[in-house]
């Protein structure tokens, strides 16, 4: 599945709180060191409490968030971004897989390749993820259209790109065939 998580964004966030909370945690036994040394420790105690507190919640908030952002709808921009008219359509397995040593692993995903013209004679291929992409019968013009989505909670947020593919009538193979040997 072709998703663009915004880790970054998030990890930025979750370092940017962290980091607050450790300068807050600074400033205060700053404070602390002058005080008189009898309150010092009942203090010093209180800060180490809230400041633990504080980063807990911080880190329970990013969990949560990244788990309510999963889990939301994703939004679909109503135009496209791009639109490829195109000339041929076909669907295709694409097989990767690594070894190493004794170890490795195949991952196979379904993806339509098609031929898009551009424009000065020549033509080229390109492929979309048929995870991302929903297909639509149209005579009149075939073509892939390309969408951004989102899909978020509060600051927490997910990109991704969606297609809707627009192919001829009677171009899907619509036959069932149940083989139970």
């Amino acid at each position: 599945m072709t998703m663009e998580c915004n880790i970054p964004t998030l990890l930025t966030f979750g370092g940017m709180i962290f980091g607050m909370v450790l300068c807050i945690s600074a400033f205060l036994a700053a404070l602390l060191d002058s005080m008189d040394d009898e309150k010092k420790a009942d203090r010093e105690l209180n800060i180490s409490t809230i400041s633990l507190a504080v980063c807990l919640i911080s880190m329970i908030l990013i969990f949560v968030g990244w788990y309510r952002a999963d889990k939301s709808i994703w939004n679909v921009d109503k135009t496209p971004y791009a639109t490829e008219n195109i000339i041929a359509l076909n669907d295709n397995n694409l097989t990767q897989g690594r070894f190493y040593l004794r170890r490795g692993y195949f991952e196979e995903s379904l993806y339509y390749q098609y031929i898009v013209n551009i424009g000065d004679g020549g033509m080229i291929n390109n492929k979309v993820a048929a995870q991302t992409a929903t297909i639509y019968y149209d005579n009149d013009n075939p073509k892939v259209e390309w969408y951004h989505r989102e899909k978020h909670w509060l600051w927490f947020k997910y990109n991704s790109v969606c297609h809707k593919i627009y192919i001829p009538t009677g171009s899907i193979n619509e036959e069932f065939n149940v083989d139970l040997k």
